[in-house]
């Protein structure tokens, strides 16, 4: 017949560990904890691989303005970051002009900043907003464009401009409301008359063939 234990048994049985006995466990259980964090912590920063400062642009600058220290910022990307300008070269690139527009936040590349503003000698250049057309979308750098000015004292005879730079179509499909901006150069002496009808919205860009009887300076 077995024997039941006594109230003094029950009661040892049933006792907890003491905070002494705990201690050894809680270590232990920190050290496991902090290993763990330092592991995780390795790998964190094994997968996401070198980091490196680049350049960007802070705020907007506009085509043709010269960079100055408060239009740069850095922004932490891959050390394998392809064209983008590191933050060391800030010096260097401080003076000089934006050949585009540049747009606040992005990543500054070396094509988006040049040593001249890329303006020619005697020329002035006019960013014109203009209906989309596929003919003007299509233009490139270089291509000759004509600019009419309506109520221009009876002249029929419009501006011979050339194409710098065309906008980009939102979504890539033309439709009836979307306007680009063209940015196009002349001569200087043209700038006062072209101005003048920007001014009055009175400007319509048209492309044009060779032979086409326009101005190329405006005397006067």
């Amino acid at each position: 017949m077995s024997k039941l234990p006594t109230a003094s048994e029950t009661r040892t049985a049933a006792r907890l560990p003491s905070t002494r006995e705990r201690r050894p466990a809680l270590a232990a259980l920190a050290v496991i904890l902090i290993v763990g964090g330092a592991l995780l912590s390795g790998w964190i920063a094994m997968s996401s691989g070198d980091r490196a400062d680049f350049l960007k642009v802070q705020g907007e600058v506009a085509q043709g303005q010269r960079l100055t220290l408060d239009d740069l910022g850095t922004v932490s990307l891959p050390e394998g970051f392809d064209g983008g300008v590191r933050a060391g070269e800030r010096d260097s690139v401080v003076g000089q002009y934006a050949t585009a527009r540049l747009l606040d936040g992005t990543v500054l590349s070396p094509a988006m900043v040049a040593e001249s503003t890329g303006v020619g000698k005697g020329k002035a250049q006019f960013p014109i907003q203009t209906p989309a057309t596929r003919s003007l979308t299509e233009l490139r750098g270089g291509a000759p464009i004509g600019l009419y000015l309506s109520g221009a004292d009876g002249d029929p005879r419009g501006i011979a401009a050339e194409v710098v730079q065309v906008g980009e179509v939102d979504d890539g499909a033309l439709s009836s409301s979307q306007d680009i901006t063209v940015l196009v150069s002349v001569d200087a002496s043209c700038g006062p008359r072209l101005a003048g009808a920007l001014a009055d919205d009175s400007v319509y860009l048209a492309t044009v063939g060779e032979g086409a009887d326009l101005d190329d300076t405006c005397g006067g």
